[in-house]
């Protein structure tokens, strides 16, 4: 018996993709024989059309009992389907999408989400807003849902903050406290709103701090202008997409992330096991593991403003405030994550074992990766 890993696409800066391939990596030190699959269809076929394809290949050529297929994305097919994603339906209501009807991709979706949460024998939620979110929207049974929070690679030591060549090439100054943002997409993980949090704080201290954006995110243009409207423009960074995103972590000393919609963002755990003292909205699922004052209420709520402020005049209190952060990151590892996911397939199914691992022809020991033909 193998595990099939269904993921639609590949996205190199998305946190689903980070989970997917700490997940394999995982399974395969357990000595799990595992395959990815995926769609091979070019970028510029409609992700909607991509789905409904992705579904026929996957759903098609699934092979009984011998075969468990774990999904990571909306498939009608799914044994365990891990909803990373969230609720669709929710996202929208959430987003305030008022013409969503008017895309099929959103048709598509919600069609696709539903059959996934009916069919699949056990759903796995990443936080307890996602299972309640499911409950409530489609009906289904709490007890078929397990809640098993994101896990992440922690690292070993953090000894070093401040990263001083990364500071001198950004034109960041010694003594300035750096307030990190880090996701992909701007508009859902509250790149305006995080904007105009920052121009509502003390203007005294604005000498003290700079804020960095790391991630990939559309109309970086309007962001720019955005910052400059409210006054902010000259203590703003945009970093861009990174390859090595910790070293930004340990740079960090506080993260922000007053996201619209996130099941559980991953950048939350890695802004933590860094030390950054995380600030993130009640519509995170990651929030649920925060101290209640470090959780925002809503998309504008400045209750948080007092707290960042002292963190930025007080440096023993920031110091103490970035312990309690990696203490409550470390207890979140990928290791663990696993260890209870595989629980949840042994429960379903009594009989798997891990075998050990077949060499494939490539002859490198790896997970095979399956593309569906276009």
């Amino acid at each position: 018996m193998k595990i099939t890993l269904l993921r639609l696409k590949e996205n190199r800066f998305g946190g689903a993709e980070r989970y997917l391939e700490r997940l394999r990596e995982e399974l395969e030190k357990r000595g799990i024989e595992v395959k990815v699959c995926r769609s091979s269809l070019s970028n510029w076929v409609p992700d909607w059309i991509k789905l409904l394809h992705f579904n026929h290949f996957c759903c098609g050529k699934k092979r009984g009992e011998r075969e468990i297929y774990f999904s990571l994305d909306r498939v009608i097919c799914p044994d365990i389907y891990r909803a990373g994603d969230g609720v669709h339906k929710v996202y929208l209501k959430q987003e305030k999408k008022y013409c969503w009807w008017l895309n099929p991709r959103h048709w598509v979706y919600l069609s696709l989400e539903k059959k996934a949460f009916e069919n699949a024998k056990r759903i796995i939620a990443n936080s307890r807003m996602v299972k309640w979110e499911i409950v409530e929207t489609y009906h289904i049974s709490p007890k078929k849902i397990d809640i098993i929070y994101n896990g992440i690679p922690i690292p070993r030591r953090v000894d070093e903050k401040g990263e001083p060549e990364l500071r001198k090439e950004l034109g960041i100054g010694r003594k300035e406290k750096v307030i990190l943002f880090v996701g992909s997409d701007f508009k859902r993980k509250g790149l305006k709103e995080a904007l105009e949090l920052l121009a509502k704080m003390n203007p005294d201290l604005r000498e003290m701090w700079r804020f960095v954006v790391v991630g990939k995110g559309k109309n970086v243009w309007w962001y720019k202008w955005y910052a400059k409207r409210l006054g902010i423009r000259e203590r703003v960074i945009f970093a861009g997409p990174q390859k090595r995103v910790e070293r930004f972590y340990r740079m960090g000393d506080i993260l922000i992330l007053p996201t619209h919609y996130d099941p559980f963002s991953n950048v939350v755990l890695e802004g933590l096991v860094y030390k950054n003292v995380v600030f993130t909205t009640i519509f995170n699922g990651a929030s649920e593991i925060l101290p209640s004052n470090w959780v925002q209420k809503n998309l504008h709520d400045t209750s948080i403003i007092p707290n960042i402020e002292q963190l930025i005049l007080t440096p023993s209190l920031l110091r103490k405030e970035q312990e309690r952060a990696r203490l409550i990151g470390i207890h979140y590892s990928i290791s663990l994550n696993v260890t209870k996911t595989l629980k949840v397939i042994e429960a379903l199914y009594p009989n798997f074992e891990p075998q050990p691992r077949k060499e494939f022809k490539n002859g490198t020991g790896s997970s095979q990766i399956i593309q569906n033909p276009t």
